[in-house]
């Protein structure tokens, strides 16, 4: 089937999926025909989509074994795999049957190369590919999952394996897991991502906050009447959507401050801080900040100046003269974001990583609740385990 040339990649797909069930590691091909398999997929070269979702499909299963990574590199496959989907999200309206199946394959031969071919597929796959992805349903989890891969490959791998396992094997490998310590892995990973959870439902609820006080501070300035009242707060919902976006705007910008200090040859102190990780980043960044409590008295402060402006106290042409200089300030931000936008790449974006961790660990521990409830007991969960599952999936 694989390497008759007569038969289409969808039907080459299943039988692929077929081989992928009976190994653990992935698919394995036969010493004789593995080069002949893998180059036989240039031949379907086809614009057809369902021939082109067959041919990276196949491919994605093939990928899951390290022995096949070789021979797909030198293939080129997964340079067209990134092309591919660079072409299919040019368009404003994204809407493709293969984009999952290129996202799987990216993934897999991403977790499974080497450092120097992880660099490479970094810099070839953009952020505002995927930033347009992760926001349409039909793509958003492999979206997610990939991203968690460019940024946690050895912990992606490490949950693929427990999943494949999980899903697809029986209860003595799920044994030969626990023997080797694989499911506290697990479990250890889950109780991380339940603390980043409840850290940014926290930072979440400052960000609103603050971007609640410093909304009603531009109401004042704006020429409204003192002691007018204005509808500042919104429902609780739209607030933390316009907070998320703030924060992710406000986020990209300071990033792309720190990537331009970098470059400009900064004091040491900000060149460490730009060569650190994201998260640690993130941290500095937040914790670094005044609490919500001095950002209300600064605020508050900053108030009674506006008044004592808008009552006259200060010069009115000075008052001009502050407006212009903001409003160039404002123009040169937003031509340092857009450039920004357009050098991006994916390390450099809040957010990505923990979400595609989450889906994939959230999987394995559903299947792993069916099992039990089929009586196959392997692993006994406390009540309040499955209560911290539920949560998170009402959440989500």
């Amino acid at each position: 089937m694989l390497t008759n040339q007569n038969i289409d990649s969808q039907n080459k797909r299943l039988t692929c999926k077929f081989l992928d069930i009976l190994y653990i590691e992935g698919l394995q091909l036969p010493s004789k025909l593995h080069d002949q398999v893998i180059s036989g997929f240039n031949t379907l070269n086809s614009q057809d989509e369902m021939q082109q979702e067959g041919k990276f499909g196949a491919l994605s299963l093939i990928s899951v074994n390290k022995k096949n990574y070789d021979a797909i590199v030198q293939e080129g496959y997964f340079d067209d795999a990134i092309d591919s989907l660079s072409e299919k999200t040019i368009k404003k309206e994204v809407e493709s049957v293969v984009i999952n199946s290129l996202l799987i394959f990216l993934r897999n031969i991403y977790i499974n190369s080497s450092e120097y071919t992880q660099q490479i597929m970094k810099q070839e796959i953009r952020a505002n590919t995927l930033k347009k992805l992760v926001v349409q349903n039909d793509y958003k989890n492999e979206t997610q999952i990939l991203e968690s891969s460019l940024i946690y490959p050895e912990t992606m791998n490490k949950l693929m394996r427990i999943r494949r396992s999980v899903i697809n094997k029986g209860n003595q490998y799920i044994i030969e897991l626990i023997v080797a310590g694989l499911m506290d892995e697990l479990f250890k990973e889950f109780d991380q991502l339940m603390k980043k959870k409840v850290y940014k439902y926290n930072n979440l609820k400052d960000r609103v906050f603050i971007y609640n006080k410093e909304n009603e501070q531009e109401q004042i300035k704006s020429g409204h009447q003192i002691g007018q009242e204005e509808e500042i707060i919104r429902s609780s919902n739209e607030n933390m959507e316009k907070a998320d976006v703030y924060s992710t705007k406000s986020y990209e910008y300071e990033m792309y401050q720190l990537k331009r200090q970098n470059e400009e040859g900064e004091s040491d102190k900000e060149s460490v801080m730009g060569r650190k990780s994201l998260n640690e980043v993130m941290h500095i960044q937040y914790f670094g900040r005044p609490s919500a409590d001095e950002q209300e008295n600064e605020s508050d402060q900053e108030k009674e100046i506006d008044l004592e402006r808008d009552c006259g106290v200060n010069d009115i042409f000075n008052d001009n003269e502050d407006n212009k200089d903001k409003d160039d300030k404002d123009e040169e931000k937003e031509q340092e974001q857009e450039n920004y936008e357009d050098d991006i790449e994916i390390t450099e974006i809040e957010g990505f990583g923990e979400e595609g961790l989450m889906l994939i660990v959230m999987e394995i521990i559903k299947s792993l609740i069916y099992n039990n409830q089929e009586g196959n007991n392997m692993i006994v969960f406390e009540t309040e385990f499955i209560d911290n599952i539920l949560k998170l999936l009402n959440n989500n």
